[in-house]
């Protein structure tokens, strides 16, 4: 309704132009009326689609923009917005390896981690978060065998490979 006013109001005012119901112009405005209001849904649409946080129909363009999925996430099946963290995550990198850049990054993929530099070339990243409790029951397992899982292997990649080569870089992960 917004556009057919402003269609009508275009036109030379007089007697000319009726906008009676029923009319033939009255239709044919109604109708490029709808069009341009589809137009302009859209155009906010692509608005919403520049941000990576909020993209949905082009995840796919970004997602090929930063060249994911990549190596650390090879064989991972994804969910929509674990691949809509990822890329956010490449977004937000500029490249740098301070520790608030690397907790920006830990925390773009949803966790919560505090980076401590301790020596020239080697810092440490902390990690909270839930772990996947496993049941044991003595006499049932065997040695070697995980009672607690951290699912941290995607993060862990992604900061390895951000790294500068000669730098080491140590995980711990506590339960959240």
């Amino acid at each position: 309704m917004k556009y057919e006013n402003l269609l009508q109001n275009l036109l030379a005012p007089g007697d000319a132009f009726s906008f009676a119901l029923g009319k033939l112009q009255t239709k044919i405005l109604a109708g490029l009326a709808v069009e341009f209001e589809r137009i302009d849904q859209r155009a906010k649409d692509l608005i919403r689609e520049t941000d990576p946080q909020t993209t949905s129909e082009m995840l796919e363009d970004w997602e090929r923009e930063y060249g994911l999925p990549g190596n650390c996430f090879a064989g991972v099946e994804l969910s929509f917005e674990e691949r809509r963290a990822a890329v956010f995550a490449r977004y937000i990198d500029n490249g740098e390896n301070t520790k608030e850049s690397l907790e920006q990054l830990i925390s773009a993929y949803g966790k919560t981690g505090t980076v401590v530099d301790n020596l020239d070339f080697t810092f440490t990243v902390t990690i909270a978060e839930e772990s996947e409790r496993i049941l044991f029951r003595a006499g049932a397992g065997r040695a070697g065998e995980h009672l607690l899982f951290f699912g941290g292997t995607t993060i862990e990649c992604v900061i390895r490979e951000l790294k500068p080569a000669h730098t080491i870089v140590n995980f711990i992960y506590q339960d959240a």
